[in-house]
């Protein structure tokens, strides 16, 4: 027999899920498009390969191409892009904007609780 105590703490636990799952996916969209801004474009492939999953708190932010990791690892020593493309084009987007995603995400978290 469940109480009403953990009734309570199931129902808030399916809250808090549901929300972060719609935080990350909201932050995971704007580095995706952050990130399309400068992923290094020849024929587009790469560019339109960038996809989203989300599962209960964790998100995948990825490029599906057979060279995607080659050309976020390569230096611009070795792989010359165009103009305002580069490498690391995923990572910089995230690094840049890490302390601002874990606000908004801690934030809504917090409205939930409310």
């Amino acid at each position: 027999m469940r109480s009403q105590v953990d009734r309570n703490i199931a129902a808030l636990a399916k809250k808090i899920n549901k929300v972060v799952k719609k935080a990350l996916l909201t932050e995971g969209k704007r580095v995706l498009a952050l990130s399309k801004h400068i992923v290094p474009i020849d024929t587009g492939d790469l560019l339109r390969s960038g996809d989203i999953s989300v599962r209960v708190g964790k998100i995948n932010i990825y490029f599906d191409t057979h060279y995607a990791v080659k050309q976020h690892e390569t230096p611009p020593e070795i792989f010359r892009h165009k103009p305002g493309r580069t490498w690391k084009y995923l990572e910089r987007p995230f690094k840049e904007n890490e302390d601002r995603i874990q606000t908004y995400i801690t934030d809504k978290v917090r409205d939930a609780l409310r």
